[in-house]
């Protein structure tokens, strides 16, 4: 049986997850889920995550059009 990640959000039809556990994001790389990898002290990073959010859901329309 193979093991699954400890959090593996496209199971639960999240596009975007958002932490700050490097091994969540490499877990995104491997099982194919979009992470957004919160750093250390960043006075932007609600900006980013914004930004991230509409780069995605621009994605995922461009996909609805295929």
């Amino acid at each position: 049986m193979e093991s699954m990640p400890s959090k593996y959000p496209s199971k639960y039809r999240i596009d975007l997850h958002i932490d700050d556990d490097s091994s969540v994001y490499e877990n995104g790389k491997i099982y194919g889920f979009r992470v957004f990898l919160v750093g250390e002290q960043d006075d932007h990073w609600a900006d980013k995550i914004i930004e991230e959010m509409e780069r995605v859901r621009a994605k995922l329309e461009r996909m609805k059009e295929l």
